[in-house]
């Protein structure tokens, strides 16, 4: 299921935050990436085709006790492509809502700034079913900078709690629940 990730300010309520993206030439040698926010705000990134790389790997985050949960955790931290993340569980919602699961991806600050750079994602956060392999799996598209203040990007509603905990589903067994980050780094590169 492709479904836009929308981005969650610590201490904040995270906004709606609507991604698309597409290449163009309007500038020689470069994509162009844009981010439409609410209120008709946009941001946008050029990606220098010739100096773009890319990295691929999965994460497994497994939680050995959810009922335990009692506020947000964070995954310990991991590096792919050069980059340090971790991710973050909301286990009564980052409402507080008692209704759902959030689940957000976010990047470390590093000691060297970014000077201006972004670094576009594909993520597919999936929680794991343990029992017949059918996982509840959101995908899309975010940007990170490092402008950012402990921001990340997710899903406020990833799954109900009550689908989440019923046996049948796989997702809790035994108090255990599996998380998987499948992030692709697509490009690394200037802000325009």
């Amino acid at each position: 299921m492709t479904e836009a990730p929308a981005r969650r300010r610590s201490g904040a309520g995270g906004g709606a935050t609507i991604w698309s993206w597409w290449q163009g030439d309007s500038v020689p040698g470069f994509s162009k990436v844009t981010n439409a926010k609410a209120k008709h705000q946009l941001e946008t990134l050029f990606v220098n085709k010739a100096t773009a790389f890319s990295a691929r790997e999965v994460y497994d985050w497994n939680i050995e006790d959810f009922f335990a949960l009692k506020s947000i955790c964070s995954s310990p931290q991991f590096v792919i492509g050069r980059c340090t993340w971790y991710l973050s569980m909301y286990p009564s919602g980052s409402d507080n809502s008692g209704k759902f699961i959030s689940l957000y991806l976010h990047m470390k600050k590093s000691g060297t700034p970014l000077q201006n750079s972004g670094v576009l994602v594909e993520l597919n956060l999936s929680i794991k079913d343990q029992v017949t392999g059918k996982h509840k799996k959101l995908t899309g598209r975010c940007q990170f900078s490092d402008k950012e203040k402990g921001e990340g990007w997710g899903w406020a509603k990833f799954i109900s709690l009550e689908r989440f905990k019923e046996s049948c589903n796989g997702f809790l067994v035994k108090g255990k629940c599996c998380i998987e980050a499948d992030l692709a780094i697509i490009v690394s590169s200037s802000m325009g």
